[in-house]
């Protein structure tokens, strides 16, 4: 049975209490972002999300309304996913193109007062910097292949020296929807299962002795998590289309060897000035 993680909304007048994050590695905010900046993210990606897959069914020869959920059924099945083009393998995996990850409306979030306010409770004083671009995904309505299973951020983003995620949706967030799954006590360094799993990810770590929490959310929510949690994301069993961002941030001294955003003044950064 998982637990639903119980938060209160943030009153944007106090203090934040990042008690739970200080000791979990991991927290739930409430109506951190500003909703006007959110809705500005979500027309955007909801348009090239159509864009996306309009080019799909093109590519696979279906009609224009046409589901395309048992396409990707079948592409996993036949082992297949592998022999198609770039754009059609992201259509059908939720990955936004380069593009629309880079529009300054996205960059906004990580601007967003709320948002530096929640940084500041993690990093204090330090100069703030965002890893670019940020992940922006979609999944399809009853896509169960979509769920990554559980995994540690740090496993996967070992140009950055510290860094902590924060993911954020787009759409209302429930048991049917899925979300995000933390898994307290798991915390720590763990071995990591590299394995392709045949579909979209990699296998998963084990999570044994950990307990499972999850999360109802709504535009404007934010989870916020360091890169040793382990946690995973649910498929898609609702019959509407997920949509999310997640940001990960970190502060001087520590840095990147990849691109990332100076949210001092607003200038990427790019890997050699980094390593200068």
């Amino acid at each position: 049975m998982t637990a639903l993680g119980q938060t209160a909304p943030l009153d944007r007048a106090d203090e934040i209490d990042l008690t739970a994050f200080h000791a979990d590695g991991f927290q739930c905010l409430r109506g951190v972002l500003d909703l006007e900046t959110m809705t500005a993210v979500r027309a955007l990606l909801s348009e090239s999300q159509n864009a996306m897959l309009a080019e799909v069914r093109d590519y696979l020869s279906l009609a224009p309304d046409a589901d395309i959920q048992p396409e990707i059924d079948r592409l996993i099945a036949e082992r297949k996913l592998d022999t198609l083009p770039k754009r059609v393998r992201d259509g059908l995996s939720g990955h936004f193109p380069l593009e629309v990850r880079l529009d300054k409306r996205i960059q906004a979030v990580a601007r967003d007062p709320g948002m530096r306010r929640v940084l500041r409770g993690v990093f204090g004083d330090r100069d703030l910097f965002m890893h670019m671009p940020p992940m922006a995904r979609f999944v399809l309505p009853q896509n169960r292949h979509a769920g990554v299973p559980a995994h540690q951020d740090a496993a996967y983003n070992g140009f950055m020296s510290d860094f902590i995620t924060v993911w954020t949706p787009l759409v209302d967030i429930d048991a049917a929807c899925g979300g995000v799954t933390f898994f307290r006590g798991g915390g720590r360094p763990v071995p990591l299962q590299v394995e392709s799993d045949g579909a979209f990810w990699l296998t998963a770590v084990d999570t044994d002795g950990c307990e499972p929490v999850t999360y109802e959310m709504g535009m404007g929510d934010i989870l916020v998590f360091n890169k040793w949690l382990i946690h995973a994301s649910a498929g898609n069993q609702s019959d509407r289309t997920r949509l999310s961002l997640d940001m990960r941030f970190f502060a001087a001294p520590d840095t990147s060897t990849k691109h990332h955003l100076d949210l001092q003044t607003g200038a990427v950064i790019e890997p050699l000035a980094a390593e200068a």
